[in-house]
């Protein structure tokens, strides 16, 4: 079979919640014969995963070590998720480690994410990797992620996002996220105000919690197209395992490497007229920075919202967050069984206050793009909502070029 092939019929597997996904992937590892042999750091949190995910392989890379980096969703291509030293390992590769998966699995019901998950341990385990950066795909107690004792838990933020699988406070999301912690490991929390559960659990199991808003920056970080607070949050990480001898730090490299990151789909700026700028925001934190970021850095001429989401974001939370911003409002059905309907989606955006008129729906992205480009008046467009939207625009862009 084809990758593709693969992954039409992993995209219509059943997600099984017993065993729990760390425990079915722990024994599919087992059976595969897996065994740890390098240092191993987990991301989780609600926002700032990926983009502190990044720093921390770019710094790791530029010490010169090989670094496995596992991260989700993709934007583009299913490679992106497994990258060895910044590279998206090839199809053929993920197809033969699904091979793999495939023969031993017997009774255990797999699912996509698992699979992923999986091959990627498996590839950076051939590949004999010297640090393996996994990013946690939802939660953390009970992500696939977690069959693997991490050397370095990393939680950015805890906020309200996937309420119906992580609690409705942030009592019990912190929880569910403080799982990947380990007894006796570095954990590290990069919440301004972090939840009392997440503090309380990393005591019970004797982690040694560091947290960022204790910490007395003495640094100042150059620019960056992310949220700061992540960039800070990987430079507490990174100090503190080279505290325990797991690293060598060097703060002007560390400077040097988050300067020139550019994250795709993170606060992705396209200069020109209308400049564009992409970002996968789709929860109030994420929202509400990408709005702050918009008011602080006003541009000449209209500024357009190219807009979509999915059935389970708090929608009029986000259209609070973005009052103001927009002259105009250009909304598109994304291509899920998860999507808003097209036009569920533009009465709630005229709910939210929104005049009618300074909405336009389109159908296809060509559509839409084609009318916001082609208006010498919008000076700036902004595409945001979804994941699933910035990679609908990434892959048009990508199609002109």
């Amino acid at each position: 079979m084809t990758l593709q092939d693969w992954l039409n019929t992993l995209e219509l597997s059943q997600r099984q919640t017993d065993p729990p996904a760390p425990v079915r992937c722990a024994e599919i590892l087992k059976r595969l014969g897996f065994k740890k042999c390098c240092p191993v750091m987990t991301v989780g949190g609600t926002n700032g995963k990926g983009s502190t995910t990044h720093v921390l392989s770019a710094y790791l890379q530029a010490l010169g070590k090989k670094v496995g980096r596992f991260t989700s969703p993709h934007l583009i291509h299913y490679n992106e998720r497994i990258a060895i030293n910044a590279v998206a390992v090839s199809e053929h590769q993920i197809v033969a480690a699904f091979e793999k998966i495939k023969a031993v699995q017997g009774e255990l019901e797999l699912g996509y994410f698992d699979y992923s998950l999986l091959a990627a341990l498996l590839i950076f385990g051939e590949a004999e990797v010297d640090w393996i950066v996994l990013e946690v795909g939802l939660g953390g107690r009970f992500d696939a992620t977690n069959c693997l004792d991490t050397d370095c838990a990393v939680i950015t933020t805890i906020h309200f996002d996937h309420t119906e699988v992580l609690g409705h406070d942030r009592e019990s999301i912190g929880f569910e996220k403080s799982g990947i912690m380990r007894q006796g490991q570095l954990a590290i929390c990069g919440d301004a105000s972090p939840p009392a559960s997440l503090v309380q659990h990393a005591k019970e199991i004797g982690a040694q919690l560091i947290l960022t808003n204790e910490q007395e920056f003495e640094i100042d970080l150059p620019p960056t197209h992310f949220p700061k607070q992540n960039a800070y949050t990987a430079l507490v990480a990174l100090q503190a395992m080279a505290q325990k001898g797991l690293l060598v730090w060097n703060q002007a490299l560390f400077c040097e490497k988050v300067a020139k990151l550019m994250i795709p789909g993170r606060m992705q700026i396209f200069p020109g007229r209308p400049e564009i700028i992409v970002d996968v925001a789709h929860n109030q934190e994420s929202v509400e920075y990408l709005a702050d970021f918009l008011r602080s850095h006003p541009c000449e001429g209209a500024t357009s919202a190219v807009f979509s989401v999915l059935k389970d974001k708090a929608l009029p939370i986000m259209m609070q967050a973005m009052q103001g911003c927009f002259t105009e409002w250009n909304l598109i059905e994304l291509d899920s069984p998860r999507a808003l309907p097209l036009e569920v989606l533009r009465s709630e955006v005229e709910a939210s206050g929104v005049e009618s008129t300074k909405i336009h729906a389109f159908s296809t992205i060509e559509q839409l793009m084609a009318s916001v480009t082609q208006r010498q008046e919008v000076g700036r467009v902004v595409v945001f909502g979804s994941v699933l939207i910035a990679s609908l625009f990434l892959k048009w862009y990508n199609a002109q070029k």
